[in-house]
């Protein structure tokens, strides 16, 4: 009787989901025909119309998981309920770092600022940067144990979209390179924003 009452929330929870990868992959084309030819000022630049669309992806996911930290709270999970809050908090500031590129600026002052002057402490400032990475698997081990299996059917690629993301950024230095980079940032960040709507199959958002 409980799986018959769950299954049309949990139909609805996917069209949901894919409707917001069809309306982002819509915005991202619309962004491509608007632009076009110039596709590089329209998509990898850092203030590019797409760096705007990353930054509300994250806003959003941002929103869904203060939602899903309110439904833990309710349902008095407090382990849950702090997870999905630090979430939000984390979400909310990569949107703000994509919209004023805190990050950006914060690595060329440490390479090109601090290491000019001081050679010697780059390694230390590698060391600095690999936080970045700690702090992301700490996310992903909670999240492994939150998160539900149907979640986890959008969270997986979008972790191999940021993952090759990531590794063309260290690898490459090209602008063309860079158009790629930021393609599939948005698309590991839309994916991520279905996986969340998903996650609420089995809750009351």
């Amino acid at each position: 009787m409980r799986a018959a009452k769950q299954a049309p929330h949990r139909s609805r929870a996917f069209w949901l989901a894919a409707l917001v990868l069809g309306l982002n992959c819509a915005v991202a084309a619309g962004i491509g025909v608007a632009w076009y030819p110039d596709l590089l000022f329209a998509f990898a630049t850092e203030d590019a119309p797409l760096a705007w669309q990353q930054g509300m992806l994250l806003a959003a996911s941002a929103s869904v998981c203060g939602l899903h930290a309110q439904n833990a709270a309710c349902d008095g999970q407090k382990g849950a309920c702090w997870f999905w809050g630090g979430l939000a908090l984390c979400l909310l500031l990569a949107a703000l770092d994509e919209r004023f590129m805190f990050h950006e600026q914060m690595q060329d002052y440490l390479f090109y600022t601090v290491a000019g002057a001081n050679p010697a402490a780059r390694p230390w400032i590698h060391a600095l940067l690999a936080l970045y990475a700690c702090a992301g698997l700490a996310l992903l081990f909670f999240l492994q144990k939150l998160a539900s299996r149907a979640a986890w059917r959008w969270f997986w690629p979008a972790i191999a979209c940021g993952l090759v993301a990531i590794a063309l950024d260290i690898r490459y230095d090209t602008i063309k390179m860079q158009l790629y980079e930021e393609l599939l940032e948005t698309l590991s960040s839309t994916l991520f924003l279905c996986g969340l709507f998903r996650q609420g199959d089995s809750r009351r958002i």
